[in-house]
């Protein structure tokens, strides 16, 4: 069975602060501990990145997750990763919307993006700091 590769910060990672509106490597917390087992089996880090509305050549961390490890992780909505395994790795987008079953993106118009936790409860996100 292939497995996919853990993800993890990247040089290249920026994350959002809500004081003061900046997105920088250094407003990323640290991930999730996945090292754990759970019903649908063990669990590994996914980080979604996702590109800025005005700047498409441009991602952020939007969240990052424990996923069981069957599923493929989706590092970069609305694009793919320069490489799985570089530090220094980058996004290059693509006008492709993901198929993620927790969140709505169109990468047409990334203004808003919506969030569906397990238990059905819907988060918006609207980009007013960028």
């Amino acid at each position: 069975i292939f497995l996919y590769a853990e993800d993890f910060l990247r040089d290249t990672d920026k994350c959002f602060n809500p004081y003061d509106g900046t997105f920088k490597r250094k407003n990323c917390p640290s991930p999730p501990d996945c090292n754990w087992s759970g019903q649908e089996g063990p669990a590994k880090l996914c980080i979604n990145r996702v590109p800025y509305p005005d700047n498409h050549s441009e991602y952020y961390v939007l969240m990052m997750k424990c996923t069981p490890t069957y599923i493929n992780c989706d590092k970069c909505m609305c694009g793919s990763i320069s490489s799985d395994s570089s530090s220094n790795a980058y996004c290059r987008y693509s006008d492709q919307d993901p198929s993620d079953d927790q969140v709505d993106i169109q990468c047409s118009d990334l203004t808003t993006i919506e969030m569906t936790t397990r238990s059905g409860r819907k988060f918006h996100f609207n980009n007013y700091y960028i």
